[in-house]
């Protein structure tokens, strides 16, 4: 740490800073989920994925295993679920077991409000992976900080019965202790890395891949000292092996089959993204207005259409691989009779990813001018940074290229995006103050 840094004086400024970034965001994200009456749901946000959720988690609260299906009279097992990830529904749960009887009520808005305080705790988090990055100063940290606290993207769906926010406050924790293991060359920094994303997964399986993604980041930063990565690679596995596996058994045991961590979507959200587009997409248990190959794929799509969620949210495991067998052929059959049509769709849909563009299904997002903004300055800082740092950085740009490229042919929402926000906000507050002290400079060298 520099030496003006341990001056006893700007560490206890830079603490005030902190505070007063740390309460504003807070504000931000409790106030509207304080202020708004049981009319307005208490200031909840409730989607389609919402109330699977939230019967997830009272079944795991009340006793009932995680299940959908309703205990019968006789007291028999209910059915166990495999086609959602426990993450959430566990996090919500426990939440009802401290809350639930002070608040029966109000558990959803006090699932929002420790959403709320844990997005406002990445502000923090911000600051310390901006302080990684730009060791000589403290200001542009705090100017990171300061701007994820208001970034409306992420206030907005701390309000949401969703895995948005839980999952940005796990996505920052591993950049950050990812980072940190890089840069100090200890491997206790990548066992911990290595637990949160294990929790990540068993919130959103799609970042399975990226386990594979970051060993080969870490080869390339390591290419020349490869029996040290050897090391890195054995504990980071284990910290994942260590989340993942014990709800692996649990599908095993029940299932007889390897399910990892869930079933089900994928095939389903591909078949949707080979024609999804603002004209032609409609929501799930619609038949899409689309120029269909042939009357055969139309019938199967609304059949399809019409069973997959009453099947999916209740039927067995059979049932589920069924249907998903038959949107991978519907899949394949579009890809392949339309390539360059398909190609195409999943690259004008890149935007729609990162809040351009959006196919309108919520209700009081934000629009994507923030985005542009935060974007150009997250590119700014990682083009302008040189040596080690930019190296660091290089984790956040594989990250944004590796969601870029696994979510844009399937069924993309602009909230798929949301947990790389504060690694976002983190380079473009760095950008934001380079760009101003260099423009400064060039000022002053002017007045000269």
């Amino acid at each position: 740490m520099p030496e003006r840094l341990q001056d006893k004086p700007v560490r206890y400024l830079i603490g005030i800073c902190l505070a007063a970034i740390f309460i504003a965001a807070a504000a931000v994200r409790l106030y509207p989920l304080i202020v708004s009456s049981a009319e307005k749901e208490n200031g909840v946000l409730f989607f389609a994925d919402s109330k699977l959720y939230a019967t997830l988690a009272y079944n795991i609260y009340y006793g009932k295993g995680f299940s959908v299906t309703a205990t019968s009279d006789k007291g028999e097992t209910n059915r166990p679920f495999f086609n959602r990830p426990p993450g959430y529904p566990f996090f919500m749960a426990s939440i009802m077991s401290i809350f639930e009887r002070y608040y029966p009520l109000d558990v959803f808005r006090v699932v929002c409000i420790i959403q709320g305080i844990l997005d406002a705790f990445c502000c923090l988090l911000v600051f310390l992976l901006a302080r990684m990055f730009s060791r000589r100063s403290v200001v542009l940290p705090l100017i990171s900080s300061a701007l994820y606290s208001l970034c409306p993207y992420s206030i907005y769906y701390t309000r949401a019965i969703l895995v948005e926010s839980l999952t940005a406050f796990l996505l920052t924790m591993f950049v950050l202790l990812a980072v940190t293991g890089i840069s100090r060359k200890q491997l206790r920094w990548f066992f911990y890395a290595g637990l949160f994303l294990g929790f990540l997964i068993l919130i959103r399986p799609e970042y399975l891949l990226f386990v594979i993604v970051f060993a080969l980041f870490l080869l390339i930063t390591h290419r020349r000292d490869k029996r040290f990565f050897l090391r890195i690679l054995a504990v980071y596995l284990a910290g994942i092996m260590i989340t993942v596996l014990p709800w692996s058994a649990r599908n095993y045991l029940l299932s007889k089959r390897p399910i990892l961590v869930s079933i089900g979507v994928l095939d389903s959200n591909l078949y949707y993204g080979t024609f999804e587009n603002r004209n032609t997409w409609r929501g799930y248990t619609h038949v899409a207005n689309i120029d269909f190959i042939d009357a055969e794929e139309k019938t199967e799509a609304a059949l399809l259409q019409r069973t997959y969620f009453d099947k999916f949210n209740k039927g067995d495991i059979d049932e589920i691989l069924a249907l998903e067998k038959e949107c991978k052929k519907l899949a394949l059959r579009r890809i392949f009779a339309r390539p360059f049509q398909t190609i195409s769709n999943w690259i004008i849909k890149i935007p729609n990813l990162w809040y351009q563009n959006n196919i309108v299904m919520y209700r009081g997002e934000p629009g994507g001018i923030f985005f542009i903004f935060y974007f150009i300055f997250a590119v700014y800082a990682f083009l302008m940074t040189r040596g080690p740092a930019r190296t660091l950085m290089g984790l956040i740009v594989t990250l944004f290229i590796y969601l870029t490229i696994f979510f844009v042919p399937l069924h993309v929402e602009p909230r798929f995006s949301i947990p790389l926000l504060p690694s976002i906000n983190c380079l473009a507050g760095i950008g934001i103050g380079m760009f101003f002290n260099k423009l400064k400079n060039r000022i002053w060298v002017g007045h000269r």
